[in-house]
């Protein structure tokens, strides 16, 4: 994998320095301090990300306002809050990790933020929404006006996080926008999303334990795999693999169609039991399998790293 020359000497560094909190505090603040310094330079794609995020803002804005609106006892100061401070780590987030808008194949940087990587943000930026909605639902009684409204709200934007998780790729590929932001951010936003879910779903009572914990551990496995292997062992390039897409297309449906449930009212029928007692288990098997396929592949990489981190392809795009 290419690296730029500052991280590969900053990983040098890092691990010199034996991980000890010193050496982890200069890596962490000469990290900064490159990605503000880069950001700073690429003027056209700064101002451009700062259009996209008023824009992503105003959306928000108004998906609150109506929310507050129309759900008994609108969305209440806690999920505000919660909006607002994730809007703000996401932003910064991505002010320092702009470098990143540039070409998989030529490591070009873009002159604008992409639209595939705005609708991943999207995608992250809903879940206190999404959360909210979800809540409210269950709280009201089953079948009740607005125990329905609230139900088809979350069915909703469940839909729109679904959907943007399609067509970022796709447009991505088709438009020629691929790009090191996508192919990073993609999977820890899916990450973020399914996790929050997963829990959020437990905590109400929607779906079981074993739900629960092989979505936790499909998700946060693999980027602290990713981070081990990056720190100690060398670079690893993150790729969307058939278990891990597999996976997350059937996640993806249970979760739309169980909102569905809700939604209209269907605590009963052939749906209803299509859904809990296959769609279901067939999420906690393929979410277990997809682990297992992780785990092996982890194994792989360290059996060909165990002799130590090897010195990366330092890229030079001088």
């Amino acid at each position: 994998m290419k690296v730029s020359p500052v991280l590969y000497n900053l990983l040098k560094e890092l691990r010199a320095g034996r991980f000890r909190p010193r050496a982890i505090r200069r890596f962490t603040k000469d990290g900064i301090r490159h990605a503000m310094d880069l950001a700073w330079s690429l003027r056209d794609l700064r101002r451009s990300f700062y259009a996209v995020s008023v824009v992503m803002l105003a959306v928000l804005a108004a998906i609150g306002v109506v929310l507050a609106l129309i759900l008994p006892g609108g969305v209440g100061t806690g999920t505000w809050v919660a909006q607002g401070l994730l809007f703000i780590f996401v932003f910064g987030l991505t002010l320092l990790q702009l470098g990143l808008v540039r070409a998989e194949t030529s490591g070009e940087v873009y002159d604008r933020f992409v639209l595939p990587n705005v609708l991943t943000l999207l995608r992250l930026l809903v879940i206190p929404y999404l959360l909210i909605t979800i809540s409210v639902s269950v709280e009201l009684a089953p079948g009740s006006p607005d125990g329905l409204l609230a139900s088809r709200i979350a069915m909703g934007l469940v839909f729109f996080a679904v959907s943007t998780d399609v067509l970022d790729g796709t447009l991505s590929r088709h438009l020629g926008l691929t790009s090191d932001f996508g192919r990073i951010y993609d999977p820890v936003v899916d990450a973020a999303f399914h996790s929050t879910l997963a829990v959020s779903l437990f905590a109400n009572g929607l779906v079981g334990t074993a739900y629960l914990v092989v979505v936790l551990v499909r998700y946060l496995l693999p980027p602290l795999a990713v981070s081990f292997l990056y720190l100690f062992r060398e670079p690893f390039q993150v790729k969307s693999t058939i278990m891990g897409k597999l996976s997350s297309l059937i996640l993806s449906s249970f979760l739309t169609l169980y909102m569905a449930l809700l939604a209209f009212d269907l605590s009963s029928g052939a749906f209803h039991d299509f859904v809990t007692r296959i769609l279901e288990p067939a999420c906690v098997v393929t979410c277990f399998a997809t682990i297992v396929f992780f785990f092996g592949r982890g194994v792989r990489i360290l059996k060909k790293t165990k002799k130590g981190p090897k010195s990366p392809t330092v890229e030079n795009r001088s």
